[in-house]
């Protein structure tokens, strides 16, 4: 009681105090030293710098804001304001990186089975358009080549030699990570009597996995997969693909 009596004398009656501190009171929730005089309250820590009364200053560099002087009896408030420690910076960033290393896989998955999905719809659209130009052009039968069923992508004008049947995009031979190939065959005759659609990855366990052709019967076969594997270039090595979908 009588401190609090000293310390409210001490605000009221500045001029009666002298400039040095008259009195100090450690502050445990704040982690400062209150020190009080010449009718002022500093907050002062060994880490600040700054005046605190005439002729009175405290060495150090400022590591506290929101500091209030207090006069006429209000109290001194002050918030610690911290940053975050090296070993806390590196706890999270070994946090990131674990989580990276364990999505990154999944992720290359999920577009390796975006691909192969592509790839297979695109073998059914070669077959498709095979059959068709077929039919619009009995005297050559089937296409000779993947380039025949396709066109400019502008002004494309149908013809033996670019049917405008397919996109200028899978014609080119090339789509979603798979390159693509489609082969017309006489069977002693000038005239396509089969044919083969195939496809494999651009890059092996990057864009894609399993392999996808098509032959004259229509049915959709599937390689496992393998390096250095490319498309099916015959119905033979088509009708050997070991599955069908």
């Amino acid at each position: 009681m009588s401190g609090a009596l000293s310390l409210f004398g001490h605000l009221l009656f500045p001029s009666s105090h002298p400039t040095t501190p008259e009195f100090v009171r450690w502050n445990d929730k704040a982690g400062a030293r209150i020190v009080g005089g010449a009718g002022r309250i500093y907050v002062t820590r060994s880490f600040c710098e700054f005046e605190c009364a005439p002729g009175v200053t405290v060495g150090g560099r400022a590591l506290a804001l929101g500091v209030q002087h207090a006069d006429a009896g209000r109290e001194v408030v002050m918030k610690r304001n911290r940053g975050f420690s090296l070993i806390e910076l590196l706890i999270v960033v070994a946090i990131i990186l674990i989580i990276a290393a364990m999505a990154i896989p999944n992720l290359l998955r999920a577009r390796i089975a975006a691909n192969e999905a592509s790839a297979a719809n695109s073998v059914r659209k070669i077959t498709t358009a095979e059959i068709a130009y077929a039919a619009a052009y009995p005297t050559q039968g089937y296409a000779p080549a993947l380039t025949n069923l396709g066109g400019p992508a502008n002004n494309c004008n149908p013809s033996v030699v670019t049917s405008c049947i397919l996109d200028s995009v899978l014609s080119s031979g090339n789509k979603s990570g798979y390159q693509f190939i489609a082969l017309g065959f006489a069977q002693n005759s000038t005239v396509n009597s089969t044919f083969v659609a195939g496809s494999a990855p651009q890059a092996f366990n990057l864009t894609g996995v399993r392999l996808f052709c098509a032959a004259t019967d229509g049915v959709m076969r599937v390689d496992p997969g393998g390096a250095g594997k490319i498309p099916a270039n015959t119905e033979a090595i088509c009708l050997n693909y070991p599955f069908s979908q």
